[in-house]
């Protein structure tokens, strides 16, 4: 996200056949984009597509960086690197190092321990400028949705920025240099930059375009710098062509237009935030392009002092919140991941509030005392220099604090199957399932995959070897969650290779199966759908179990299903009605359970089932209940180590009751 320093604009940025100075409405336009980004990330609901604001910024910050250039060439016939660089350094860094150091300390006091590694890995990445490519290749939907958030994540768009920035003045060098040899003049170099503009920007949406899969998580396409940079190639063009047409475009019939359009782009994109979304495929198809687009007119509109439009976006309040941009945008996001339901006694309403209210001081204290100091010192290539090896200083600020410390001792580890001296009566539980079966086993939810784990049970009572997955199915066909077609692959499904040496090593007398959240979903059979809960799904699910049952039982041990029990609701699940969280869907738990109470009944030799929702959900007393932050379940599916323990005396009972002791 950029703003581009107010003295430089209020110097008067000279283009050819025009001036303009400090354009007001531009001010409103940052502060409503930020606005969008704020209340996107702090009430989703009511800004579902919010995050066109990042758009919006991108389109403002080739405008008017481009701009300037253009004015420099102007006055002085060429375009100074140098200087562009040093302006950068001078207005970015120093808010955004006390940012990244500050979020990352925060961090290490607050977040889990675990959480360390990651954030010293995201807290570098953002120094560098190298947010988006460490988000892309770290990205992992189920993290996203169960994990903890980084406070550094918003990076990502800086990243696209500077990215583009490193190689700008480099384009505007050549362009320069191929104008020298020719005519020299400014006029020449608007030309050339806005068709190589043009082009950029095409070929970005295309790429955009070409790589977007609608059964994929799409943050590639939405992080990647190749993929976002058109939005900054349209400001460029916008610039170019104020350039070289301001006269024109200030001409009472051009005027009216231009007006007309600011005014419908400015509707368009009101309409894009309330009702699209992060998902909506047309977005990726050139659609991010089109609300660039739109982006542009309204600048435009603005800066020819188009009455309606400039006095829309001069409203004080958006004037003001506009000056501060940059550092609303830096603070919000870490206030978000750290003021929360869970950390705070707020929710709702009260906690937006809040969340805004300190959002406002941190940008305000930001901005005096960090951001406005920095760009008005009176000599601007030491302020550079500072600013750069601030970022060194910082860089080995956040390697130490968030230096990553040993995991617990735990009694057992995933990797050996347990040794302990216990009595020989005690049963032995080969563990598998997914990250609710890793919980329930004694695990707890971090992420990477902690190998490390303490039974819940009485160890002289049972001996279980928890090798419980994250997002693990039993069906190895492809199925959508959250909002993405997985592949599955893995040990999960792969069970005719792994389970064999894994029984023949430990010799137990159950192999449990504890898992049913990722086998709530339709399948993918052959390229097309069968839907949850149809005939040829539950064959399709039966049959899995089968397969399982003949590989646990020719050694002799029992089949043991867990029948996990309803999660809680999360209302704020938007995947188009399909996602089981939802409400409305929690009773595709009830029939998976069902579908594993029958099996196990027509299967009574050699396979029991343990039912887990009388203990967690007597009398049905979960139906209804929604997400509790500082409950036994959190995220509504994950148990919190106490309640496993509370809950262990229970399911011991329960599964020694149908092992037959």
């Amino acid at each position: 996200m950029e703003t581009i320093e107010q003295p430089e604009l209020n110097a008067v940025a000279t283009t050819v056949g025009s001036r303009f100075g400090h354009v007001r409405a531009l001010d409103g336009l940052r502060g409503l984009a930020v606005a969008l980004v704020v209340v996107y990330h702090f009430a989703p609901d009511v800004l579902p597509a919010g995050f066109i604001g990042v758009d919006i910024f991108f389109v403002l910050s080739g405008f008017l960086i481009t701009s300037l250039a253009l004015g420099e060439h102007q006055t002085s016939s060429k375009v100074s690197s140098s200087r562009f660089y040093m302006r950068r350094a001078r207005r970015l860094l120093p808010a955004a190092i006390v940012t990244v150091v500050v979020a990352i300390a925060l961090a290490t006091v607050i977040q889990p321990d675990s959480t360390r590694a990651a954030n010293r890995g995201m807290g570098i990445a953002s120094l560098l400028y190298a947010a988006n490519w460490w988000m892309i290749d770290q990205q992992n939907s189920y993290q996203a949705a169960f994990g903890t958030e980084s406070p550094l994540s918003h990076f990502w768009s800086l990243a696209v920025e500077e990215q583009f920035y490193v190689f700008f003045p480099l384009l505007l060098l050549g362009i320069v240099y191929i104008v020298a040899r020719r005519s020299g003049r400014t006029e020449a170099l608007a030309k050339w930059l806005l068709s190589l503009s043009i082009v950029g920007a095409l070929a970005s949406a295309t790429l955009m375009s070409l790589m977007y899969n609608a059964d994929a998580d799409p943050s590639r396409v939405y992080l990647g710098t190749d993929t976002r940079v058109h939005a900054i190639f349209v400001g460029v063009a916008g610039a170019c062509m104020w350039s070289l047409w301001s006269s024109a475009l200030r001409e009472r019939r051009s005027l009216f237009v231009l007006t007309i359009v600011g005014l419908v782009s400015a509707v368009f994109l009101g309409l894009v935030a309330v009702f699209s979304n992060f998902r909506a495929p047309w977005l990726y198809h050139y659609g991010f392009l089109t609300i660039a687009i739109a982006g542009l007119a309204i600048i435009l509109a603005a800066v020819a002092e188009s009455s309606v439009v400039t006095k829309t976006f001069e409203i004080r309040a958006l004037c003001v919140l506009g000056l501060v941009s940059y550092s609303v945008y830096l603070w919000h996001w870490p206030v978000r991941v750290f003021v929360n339901q869970t950390n705070t006694p707020f929710d709702g309403l009260s906690l937006f509030c809040v969340r805004i209210a300190l959002t406002a001081v941190a940008a305000t204290l930001s901005y005096y005392v960090i951001e406005k100091p920095f760009r008005r010192a009176k000599n601007p290539r030491r302020v550079a220099l500072f600013s750069v090896l601030g970022m060194v200083v910082a860089l080995g600020a956040v390697w130490t604090i968030s230096r990553p410390v040993p995991a617990p001792a735990t009694e057992f580890s995933t990797k050996e199957a347990p040794s302990s001296e216990v009595p020989a009566q005690a049963l032995r539980i080969l563990w598998f399932g997914d990250s609710v079966g890793w919980v329930l086993g004694g695990g707890i939810l971090d992420f990477p995959h902690p190998i490390g784990y303490d039974s819940p049970f009485d160890g002289a009572q049972i001996l279980l070897w928890n090798k419980a997955d994250y997002s693990c199915p039993l069906v190895r066909y492809p199925q959508r969650s959250f909002a993405v077609v997985k592949q599955n692959t893995g040990p999960c499904v792969e069970r005719e290779a792994n389970w064999p040496s894994l029984i023949a090593e430990f010799k137990p007398d159950a192999v449990a199966w504890a898992s049913i959240l990722f086998d709530t979903y339709d399948y993918k059979v052959d390229g097309r759908w069968v839907a949850f809960g149809t005939p040829e799904w539950v064959s399709i699910y039966n049959e899995n179990l089968e397969s399982s049952r003949q590989l646990v039982t020719a050694s002799g041990a029992k089949f043991m299903l867990i029948g996990q029990s309803d999660p809680l609701a999360d209302p704020s699940q938007k995947d188009d009605g399909q996602e089981t969280l939802l409400p409305a869907n929690i009773w595709r738990f009830g029939f998976v359970r069902d579908l594993q109470r029958k099996f196990a009944e027509s299967h009574s030799s050699d396979t029991v089932f343990v039912d887990l929702q009388p203990i967690v959900c007597p009398n049905d007393s979960c139906k209804g209940v929604v997400i509790d932050p500082k409950g036994t379940r959190p995220d509504g599916v994950h148990f919190t180590k106490e309640a496993v323990l509370a809950m262990a005396p229970q399911m011991q009972s329960a599964i020694e009751k149908a092992m037959g002791r």
